[in-house]
């Protein structure tokens, strides 16, 4: 009753006052107004269909900063006699402590921000409803509320009272608030940070200032341009099917900290409340007694300072503000010693190999399978296959890759084995040995969770390896100047977002070639410390039997896919260490003979529009290649690229590849599906015909990522694709110039400009200089040969060069490792007549840029046409002439667009030099 009483008068209080009404109207009106206006109106010309969690999103990024400042408009109050007579009158007769009157208002306060802060988020799902939005999950408007919104609010309305408590001024409130984050990461720094061993951050980045700065740049971005692109990808969040326990992990460790801190500043404030419990006996003064004034006034300050009269439960609010504040930095000081831990382990286990050889090359299995249950909660596998030894000599020990936080049992036939692990790396001792020829079944149990470890590590760059980042770390003497672990978060394999399981997260896998790291960076940007790929990848028949939960989706590589009853069953001859599977908690959006598709729960007609476009361009891939194999069946799953999937806003993610690609298994970026116009379907099949070619032969590992880019994007060009210009002219803006220059084999990620458009220009040239049959035949005679030893991109331009006649080293040294790229003109075109009554047209190809490049030139006249090859080096010029019988009329540059060069977009392709009849 008395807490219903401190609410009512609370609202009464604040609704009083401008400030909070501005403020409420400020939390409202700016998520709910200016995100739906925009969108709705500008919706005919967003080239994406937005989903529930994109709104959703909005309403988080752009409601946390007016939470904050409508927390300090709420709080702002003194909470004293003068502040509130009306309540001083109630809660006094109540006899309630100054800890219980100080502690009910805030409760007060806190119903009140709830109450305000709720309504966004029940607007939003009205205006989902009205515009026919089905929201199928109702937990990710609330957890994002309860775990986003209200940590904000809450957390500031008692540390903001507390100060203006303490103070007496809101002026003296905001410097503290301006300089006690400052004064409190000293603290921990000084205190803590040393007691502790680690860091401890006091995190209030999430508190959305930048939220709100972006959010209202990306509106006046889309009132400005609404015809471009870029600004509607930034809005789109993931719609995978939500997890609270994932998104408590992820933002769990910043808030806890931010609301012990709160509660334990907050536990002080009733000290300093200028009111007491009326509970003290008067002093009775007689009116004869000399100092009956001076006791008195006395009593007077006694009246009004003297402590509660009685313990009660409220009396400990202080010492459990202070104990929340510890149990928060115990919970992150766990999640940082779990995270340090791991971390360590993989560390020793990449830097110590000598331990650990790899298995030798002569022993493989010739067939496997695979059988057991998926679930959200662990696998339980069993694998069982027949292991064949082909070498020379006993071998004692089997080396395998093993997802690290997996539990595993091995049973080998006729053999003791003993196991031993570090991280992902498992090593088989045998007793008695392998004998040369000898064949035998191993059986492996599995069970757990597979899932890995994102280490919150910072190094030179983003790419910069995890022993380089980790080793970086621990080199620093100040735990202030680490990472704070306690930020790392773990990834499970299977969850309510998806399933992602690689061969290793569900069986051991015999590793070939060493796990020996590559030398220690010497220069900024060099990633060291790497652990290299495996050397061998052999093909086995493998068999898989494998069950998921009841209404979850998985596919595999070989194209196969669960049925109704999730259940798993696949018969294909693969690399088990490139063995993958996908899914989730999806829906089936077309099953038949050519394109299973499994998208998010209201994403399916979203995907049909895509599954059409693929299944065009599978009938038409049979002339991409003479000989090629058919493509029998892809299995298409929708996933989340985001770098964060549990955090409702997509920033970042969405600039990911559109598609990813493991064998006959495509996994669509969320985000593509999304867009109203179909993707590049002759891109996927060519990538899904290149990766099928390369199966023929073993690559090197090293070079197999160049192989498979080069291959896809020779496939795409040759399947024509829209996206993929056929000819070999590129053409960019200023900006992506930079790009162009890119070299296609030392690149240390994808760049979607090199391999979508660089690399087709290129095969186009290469095609021009040694003829269409020639390349052809090329390709095959490298395809062709025995994968002992693995083909490496040396050996496929030796090939080419040896059926086109023609040295091909500039052209590696310059456009495939280099950065060359030339920009080519016409100089000094004229035509004069000869005293024979010919005409003889000169001129000069110049290359402005860099490389060597051929180009040819055509010159007209009537009824003739002259074709010259003309090469130019880097930065230099080369003279043509031609002899014709009549006055020739036109030069063109390249008509063919079979010359590799750049031209800045808006020019014309073929340049054109027109002449003058008797000049």
């Amino acid at each position: 009753m008395l807490l219903l009483r401190a609410i009512r008068f609370e609202a009464l209080l604040q609704f009083r006052s401008l400030r909070f009404r501005f403020g409420a109207l400020l939390c409202l009106a700016l998520p709910i107004l200016t995100p739906y206006g925009v969108l709705f109106l500008l919706q005919p010309h967003v080239p994406h269909t937005f989903g529930p969690s994109s709104y959703i999103t909005i309403v988080v990024d752009s409601l946390r900063f007016p939470t904050f400042i409508l927390a300090l408009v709420i709080a702002g109050n003194r909470t004293d006699i003068a502040g509130g007579r009306e309540m001083w009158s109630v809660l006094s007769s109540a006899g309630i402590s100054n800890t219980g009157y100080f502690l009910r208002r805030c409760l007060a306060q806190i119903v009140l921000l709830t109450c305000l802060t709720a309504i966004p988020f029940i607007s939003v799902m009205g205006v989902l409803a009205a515009a026919g939005i089905r929201l199928d999950d109702p937990w990710r408007p609330l957890a994002s509320w309860l775990l986003l919104i209200l940590p904000v609010g809450c957390g500031f309305i008692l540390l903001w009272s507390a100060l203006v408590q303490i103070t007496g001024t809101e002026l003296g409130s905001l410097m503290i608030l301006a300089f006690g984050r400052g004064a409190a990461t000293y603290f921990l720094e000084k205190v803590v940070q040393p007691l502790l061993g680690s860091k401890i951050v006091l995190h209030l980045e999430w508190l959305g200032f930048q939220n709100l700065q972006y959010f209202l740049v990306r509106m006046i971005n889309l009132i400005r341009w609404p015809e471009d692109r870029f600004f509607y990808g930034d809005y789109l969040a993931t719609d995978v099917p939500f997890s609270v326990a994932q998104l408590a992990r992820l933002v769990l460790p910043s808030v806890a900290v931010f609301m012990g801190f709160s509660l334990a500043v907050a536990s002080f404030a009733p000290f300093f409340l200028r009111r007491t419990r009326r509970d003290l006996r008067p002093l009775v003064v007689s009116e004869n007694h000399p100092l009956r004034n001076m006791i008195r006034y006395v009593h007077q300050l006694r009246q009004r300072y003297s402590p509660d009269g009685a313990l009660s439960w409220e009396r400990f609010v202080g010492l459990a503000g202070i104990t929340c504040f510890a149990a928060a930095i115990g919970y992150v000081e766990h999640k940082r010693v779990e995270a340090a831990g791991y971390a360590e382990q993989r560390y020793h286990a990449e830097m110590q190999t000598e331990d650990f050889p790899p298995t030798p090359s002569t022993t493989r299995f010739v067939d496997w399978r695979v059988e057991g249950d998926l679930a959200p909660s662990g696998i339980r596998i069993t694998s069982t296959g027949l292991l064949k030894h082909d070498g020379d000599e006993a071998l004692d020990f089997l080396a395998f890759s093993l997802n690290p936080f997996v539990r595993v049992s091995v049973q080998i036939e006729g053999r003791r084995t003993e196991v031993e692990r570090r991280w992902d790396r498992m090593r088989v001792s045998l007793d008695p040995a392998l004998e040369p020829g000898e064949e035998l079944t191993a059986v492996f149990e599995v069970s757990g969770l597979p899932g890995q470890m994102e280490f919150d590590l910072h190094g030179w760059r983003v790419n910069d390896s995890f022993a380089t980042r980790y080793e970086a770390m621990i080199e620093k003497a100040y735990p202030s100047a680490r990472n704070d672990l306690s930020q790392s978060q773990w990834e499970p394999a299977i969850s309510r977002s998806g399933i992602d399981l690689d061969s290793m997260d569900l069986t051991p896998v015999l590793r070939y070639g060493t796990w020996q790291l590559s030398p220690k960076p010497v220069y900024q940007g060099d990633p060291g410390y790497e652990v290299p790929e495996p050397s061998a990848f052999p093909l086995l028949d493998l068999s898989v039997d494998l069950r998921a939960p009841d209404g979850w989706f998985i596919g595999d590589i070989c194209g196969n896919a669960a049925d109704r009853n999730g259940r798993l069953i696949a018969n294909c001859r693969s690399s088990l260490s490139r063995y993958r599977i996908r899914g989730g908690l999806h829906r089936i959006a077309q099953a038949d003979d050519q394109v299973v598709a499994a998208a998010f729960p209201g994403h399916e007609p979203l995907m049909l529009r895509h599954v059409e476009s693929l299944q065009s361009a599978i009938e038409l891939s049979g002339e991409a290649w003479p000989g090629a194999p058919a493509i029998e069946r892809l299995v298409v799953v929708e996933s989340s690229l985001s770098d964060n999937p549990w955090f409702p806003t997509g920033r970042g993610g969405w600039r990911a590849s559109q598609f990813q690609i493991d064998g006959r298994l495509i996994a669509f970026n969320e985000s593509a599906v999304s867009l109203d116009r179909p993707m590049q379907s002759e891109q996927i099949v060519g990538a899904v015909m290149a990766r099928e070619l390369l199966r023929r032969r073993d690559l090197e590992p090293s070079e197999s990522w160049a192989f498979r880019n080069l291959f896809s994007a020779l496939m795409s060009r040759r399947m024509g694709s829209s996206q993929v210009r056929n000819g070999a002219t590129l053409t960019g803006n200023p900006n992506e110039e930079g790009q162009a220059r890119y070299p296609v084999l030392n690149l240390e990620h994808y760049v979607p400009f090199v391999f979508e458009q660089k690399v087709p220009a290129l095969w186009t040239y290469l095609e021009s200089l040694v003829g269409a049959d020639n390349l052809y035949a090329g390709v095959e005679d490298f395809l062709s040969r025995p994968s002992d030893p693995p083909g490496t991109l040396a050996e496929l331009f030796n090939d080419i060069e040896r059926r086109g006649g023609l040295s091909l080293q500039i052209f590696e040294d310059s456009y495939l490792r280099g950065h060359a790229l030339p920009k080519l003109r016409l100089e000094d075109v004229q035509s004069r007549s000869q005293p024979n009554g010919r005409w003889r047209l000169t001129g000069k190809l110049r290359n402005t840029a860099t490389g060597e490049v051929t180009c040819p030139v055509v010159a007209k006249a009537e009824g003739q046409v002259i074709r010259e090859v003309v090469t130019v080096t880097t930065e230099s010029a080369t003279e043509f002439a031609f002899d014709f019988n009549f006055p020739p009329h036109t030069v063109q540059l390249d008509p063919e667009d079979t010359c590799f060069r750049w031209v800045t977009r808006g020019r014309m392709r073929v340049e054109r030099v027109s002449l003058l009849a008797g000049r």
